[in-house]
C-alpha cells in the first residue's frame, strides 16, 4: 500500500513539474525582450535606431546628399535661397520611399533635392541587430552667394 501512495505521489509531483516548467517557459516567450519584432510595426519606419541610414557610396549624409542635388537654375534666376526640409523612410532594404517636401522655398529647390534623395540607395538602420525601416528629416541649404547647396542642421 505504501508503495503504490509513493508512485501515485512522485507522479503528482512529475506533473507538476511538467506544469510549471510549462507555464514559466509561457511566460518568458512572452515577456517583452523575447518578443520577435512585428513585422507590421516594423513598416512605419523607426525615428531613433541604434545604426541610422547612410548613403552607400558616401558616409556622411550630409555630404552625400549636397552632392547630388543641384542648384536650380529657375532659383537662381529669381534670387531665391533658404533651406528646403525633405522628409523620407529608408527601408529595410536600403531604398528610399515615401518622400515628401515638408519646406520649399520654391524655384525647384525642394523637387531637386527630392530628385536627389530618391536616386540615393542606402545602408538601412538597424535595430536590435535587425535591419529596419527608418524616418528621415534633412535640411538641404541653398546659398545664392556660392551658387552651391549646403547641409545643415540650422534652420
Amino acid at each position: 500500500m505504501k508503495t503504490i501512495k509513493r508512485f501515485f505521489d512522485s507522479v503528482r509531483l512529475l506533473i507538476l513539474v511538467v506544469i510549471l516548467s510549462v507555464i514559466s517557459l509561457a511566460v518568458i516567450a512572452v515577456s517583452p525582450g523575447n518578443k520577435i519584432p512585428d513585422e507590421n510595426k516594423a513598416k512605419t519606419g523607426f525615428v531613433m535606431t541604434e545604426i541610422l541610414p547612410c548613403p552607400i557610396d558616401n558616409a556622411d549624409l550630409g555630404a552625400g546628399i549636397v552632392s547630388k542635388v543641384p542648384y536650380p537654375e529657375q532659383a537662381i534666376a529669381k534670387g531665391i535661397e533658404g533651406v528646403v526640409i525633405i522628409e523620407f523612410r529608408v527601408d529595410k532594404n536600403g531604398l528610399v520611399d515615401r518622400i515628401k517636401i515638408v519646406e520649399d522655398i520654391g524655384g525647384g529647390c525642394g523637387q531637386a533635392a527630392s530628385n536627389a534623395i530618391s536616386s540615393m540607395k542606402f545602408r538601412p538602420a538597424v535595430q536590435n541587430g535587425y535591419t529596419v525601416p527608418c524616418s528621415v528629416r534633412v535640411p538641404v541649404r541653398f546659398d545664392l552667394n556660392s551658387k552651391a547647396v549646403g547641409f545643415s542642421w540650422r534652420f
